[in-house]
Order: structure tokens, then C-alpha cells, then sequence
């Protein structure tokens, strides 16, 4: 039995290999060219589970996401060992679940602004947001140059690490750059950096904190003003389409002698 995990589903599925679902009479779920036995679903949901709705839809769900898989060559039909033709369905429905959903959000970019606007009132913010990053140091004055600095030569543009080794280089200072997108009363250097707060408490040798550029918002503007959550709120709304156009597209086939035994036993 091939058993994943995946955090889009929150539940393990199994399914079993790719005998031709017409063909398998012993099939508890068929859905295409794939199958389920009653040995396949004790083995998911416990030996006292029943077949209800529930459990039924999940695993035809796993079943019409392997079909696809094999339909777009994620997959390959060769002959494996059973233990290990199962890891590979499971390892095929993840990557094909990956490629229709979190990969094409990621690329989506006017999709994920669609998203935003269509779901503006869920990203609301109760305090301004400094999007930007900070330099902390040792002293005030090392900080606020160190930040004038990296203005000059385009932070924007730099990783952090390229950022701390060009503050090394003209500082001889052990800085720490940090970038952000946070709200106010969240963290202590940016609200004293940005916001004008107090001073915080030193970390370790760091106790000052300098802005480098950035701007704050009261409200996102756009979906990049969200950042990584949009992206996986997307991919979840991209899933659920995706999931109802295989459900349309392949219907389930369920075996009515196998689930009254089931239920009787």
C-alpha cells in the first residue's frame, strides 16, 4: 500500500496499482484506470472505519489525481516491484498535484492579483506595515550608515548575505540585515527604527536598529504586498477547481455488494 501524507489534503490516501479498472472485479472504488480494494481502505482508515460518504470521496479523489498523473506522464506503466510501483503512484500524485497548484500560483501572477482583489477584505491589516529591511548594530551611528550605504548601492538588488558582506567590508562590523514585512507592535527594532519607538533591548552586541528604504502601508495594495500566504491561499482555490473539474471529468465507480459487506461486518 502507497500511503502519503500531503498538507493540501491533511489526510494519507492509498491506492492500489494500475490494472484496468473495468477488468477489476474486486475493486471496492474504481475511477479510470485505477483502483481500490477493500484491503486498500482498512488499511487507510482502520479496520473499524466504515464507508461513508467521506472516506469514499478522499479516496476517489486520490484515485482521479493517480489517473492523471499516468494521463500526463508523471508516471510511467513499467513493471515494479509492488512495494515500490506503490511509493511511485504516491510520489505521482504529489508532483502532479504540485504542478496544477502551487507551481502554477506561483507563476500566475495575474491569477494571484484576480485572487487578491476578489479576497481584498481577508487580507485587511489592523496596523500599519513596514515592508523593507533594517540594519542592527552595535551603536546608532554605525547602523544609520551602514543603511545610507546600502541605499547607495541598491539593497533592492542584493541578497542579505551580499548585503552583510558589503557592511563588513566598509564597517569592519559584525551587522545583522534583516528584511521584513511587519506589523507594528511586532517586532521591536522595526518599531523602533521605523516606527519611533522606544529603544528595545540589546540583541547580543546589537542594540540600534536603521530602516534601509522600504515604505509602510495601512492596507495591501496588491497581492506582493501579501506576500507568501496569498500564494498558498491561491494554490488551495486552484486545488479545489482542479479537484471539481476531475470529478467531473471521472466519475467514481463504486462496488454496492462491497460497501453493504463493509457495513454489515
Amino acid at each position: 500500500m502507497a500511503v502519503l501524507m500531503l498538507s493540501a489534503w491533511a489526510l494519507p490516501i492509498v491506492a492500489t496499482g494500475n490494472s484496468g479498472a473495468a477488468d477489476n472485479e474486486g475493486a471496492l472504488v474504481s475511477v479510470g484506470t485505477e483502483s481500490a480494494t477493500t484491503d486498500d481502505f482498512y488499511a487507510l482508515f482502520g479496520k473499524n472505519a466504515q464507508p461513508d460518504s467521506a472516506n469514499m470521496r478522499l479516496l476517489a479523489d486520490y484515485l482521479r489525481k493517480l489517473h492523471e498523473a499516468r494521463r500526463l506522464g508523471v508516471i510511467s506503466d513499467e513493471k515494479l516491484p509492488d512495494s515500490v510501483r506503490r511509493l511511485a503512484e504516491g510520489i505521482a500524485v504529489y508532483e502532479v498535484t504540485r504542478i496544477s497548484t502551487v507551481e502554477r500560483a506561483a507563476r500566475d501572477s495575474a491569477g494571484l492579483e484576480d485572487y487578491f482583489h476578489r479576497h481584498r477584505s481577508e487580507y485587511a491589516q489592523s496596523q500599519p506595515r513596514f515592508y523593507g529591511s533594517i540594519v542592527l548594530a552595535a551603536d546608532l551611528r554605525t547602523a544609520q550608515g551602514a543603511a545610507r550605504e546600502l541605499l547607495m548601492h541598491g539593497i533592492d538588488r542584493m541578497d542579505v548575505v551580499e548585503a552583510q558582506r558589503l557592511t563588513r567590508k566598509l564597517f569592519g562590523a559584525d551587522l545583522r540585515i534583516i528584511r521584513v514585512a511587519v506589523d507594528l507592535g511586532r517586532n521591536p527594532f522595526v518599531d523602533y527604527a521605523v516606527f519611533g519607538d522606544a529603544l528595545p533591548a540589546p540583541e547580543g552586541d546589537r542594540a540600534y536598529s536603521a530602516a534601509v528604504g522600504g515604505y509602510v502601508l495601512t492596507a495591501p495594495r496588491s497581492a506582493a504586498d501579501v506576500g507568501e500566504r496569498i500564494e498558498s491561499d491561491y494554490a488551495a482555490e486552484l486545488e479545489r477547481c482542479w479537484t471539481d473539474s476531475l470529478r467531473r471529468a471521472l466519475p467514481a465507480r463504486i462496488n454496492a455488494a462491497k460497501v453493504a459487506q463493509m457495513t454489515r461486518r
